[in-house]
């Protein structure tokens, strides 16, 4: 049976760019909700970090889904459907 769970995973904008922040110490400009995350030097390995933490707390979203949309508008787009 596929049932939707009621602990449906939640997180927010602020939530999100402090996580990023947390991981990328080096970017010292505000992040726009549809900056390229990438281009601000967001890596791989960040990115698996993040996916890590937000799978953890009940997330389904992907490691490509994250990368194909790399802005933080997308990621909480894909974190509020997940």
């Amino acid at each position: 049976m596929n049932q939707k769970n009621s602990n449906a995973f939640c997180v927010d904008k602020q939530q999100v760019l402090t996580q990023i922040y947390e991981l990328t110490p080096f970017i010292e400009t505000d992040i726009a909700d549809d900056t390229n995350l990438l281009e601000l030097g967001l890596d791989s390995m960040a990115i698996m970090q993040l996916l890590n933490q937000w799978r953890n707390q009940g997330s389904c979203v992907t490691f490509v889904q994250l990368v194909e949309a790399p802005t933080l508008a997308s990621w909480q787009r894909l974190l509020s459907q997940s």
